[in-house]
């Protein structure tokens, strides 16, 4: 007598990352549709039951419409041109979700580091400073003060 025995797969493991957080750095000037960084999660489960798809949260707050991901690779990517004086470090929200019934999904957190491109010039408090000086003051006397602020980030926005 053979027994056969099938065994079907219950969907009864969600997808995992290997960390809850990611961190990437990305240069300002990035273009659009330039790679980001990529995140990656398993199931142990087998067949569609393990078969993954990826997707990002979208929310106003963290700038997660700057990114898309490639659903089947997790693979981030810039959908627009990202901008430091903005948010220097955007957050983007990444859902795995499994194809098995029910769906079982997990998240995990990319923190993204933007660094600065100088593009924004100083710009004066005043567009016009006037002063008076005698001709006989003293050298080295302070006779006009002037401020200009920078919109850039970190030391580019040092004046």
């Amino acid at each position: 007598v053979n027994i056969e025995l099938r065994i079907i797969d219950v969907n009864d493991n969600a997808p995992v990352f290997a960390q809850k957080t990611y961190h990437a750095n990305i240069l300002e000037a990035l273009e659009q549709g330039s790679s980001v960084f990529q995140v990656k999660a398993t199931d142990s489960d087998v067949g569609e039951n393990a078969q993954i798809t990826y997707r990002i949260e979208n929310s106003a707050e963290t700038h997660s419409d700057w990114f898309d991901i490639e659903p089947d690779t997790g693979v981030i990517v810039t959908r627009t041109q990202v901008d430091c004086e903005t948010d220097p470090e955007p957050r983007v929200v990444v859902i795995a979700s499994d194809m098995g019934v029910p769906q079982l999904s997990s998240s995990t957190t990319v923190r993204i580091s933007i660094q600065d491109i100088n593009d924004n010039e100083p710009i004066f408090e005043k567009t016009f400073y006037n002063a008076s000086l005698k001709e006989n003051e003293r050298a080295g006397l302070c006779f006009l003060k002037v401020k200009a602020t920078d919109p850039d980030c970190g030391i580019n926005s040092v004046v």
